[in-house]
């Protein structure tokens, strides 16, 4: 486990990297590239990630254009993050233009909030109203985990929820465990998905799945 835990960390620099075990979620290993929330002296930030693409290798990233479906299935998601930080009374938040971004094989369309330092209270609060993501649970929140709940049934466990240091030499990073894979005694189970709306295409949102996986079977 840390042979791979340590190929991961050199496949993956810029992911969130890690090995985790807990009696009640078992054991984990993680690279994933979103960021829930992050607090720290010079504020709290979290980002609004959506979309997926897998351009060849070698393709030039920033001449990659995204269809009108993930543009705005991205902007539902930054205007829900929008939402809970004004909730949370976290107030002169900026966001940035959405923009490409390369997490491995993959792209996404990301955007990035930040507001100024936070009360633990407020921190609290906002954490509540941010997951779980529009991006893993869908809209509106109850309807569409009251659908997950009875449809996937408890096949998730720890795959889509939240994880990382909290009050660490003052820094608290929290991200979705995604690109993730439960290590049993015998087998290693890979977690992936998409977000479906209602412009998806059953084969292309198959094949996200299958290029999302990639990322732990690089390693395993």
């Amino acid at each position: 486990l840390r042979d791979l835990l340590e190929a991961l960390a050199r496949a993956y620099p810029q992911a969130f990297v890690c090995l985790t075990s807990s009696a009640e979620a078992g054991t984990w290993l993680v690279a994933t590239p979103e960021i829930l929330l992050t607090s720290d002296p010079d504020g709290v930030r979290t980002m609004a990630l959506a979309g997926t693409q897998w351009p060849e290798p070698g393709s030039d990233i920033a001449a990659l254009t995204w269809p009108q479906k993930i543009v705005d299935e991205q902007a539902v998601v930054a205007r829900e993050i929008a939402r809970a930080f004004a909730a949370a009374g976290l107030h002169d938040t900026t966001e940035t233009p959405a923009g490409t971004v390369q997490a491995a094989n993959l792209c996404h369309l990301r955007s990035d909030f930040h507001a100024p330092a936070a009360t633990p209270e407020q921190l609290a609060d906002l954490l509540r109203k941010l997951h779980p993501t529009s991006a893993v649970c869908g809209m509106p929140r109850a309807a569409a985990r009251d659908f997950i709940l009875s449809e996937e049934g408890p096949t998730r466990g720890f795959y889509t929820g939240y994880l990382g240091p909290v009050n660490i030499d003052g820094e608290t990073r929290l991200q979705v465990n995604l690109r993730t894979a439960r290590i049993t005694p015998t087998h290693a189970y890979l977690h992936v998905g998409g977000g479906i709306v209602a412009a998806s295409d059953p084969a292309t949102e198959y094949e996200e799945t299958v290029q999302k996986a990639r990322t732990i079977c690089a390693v395993l």
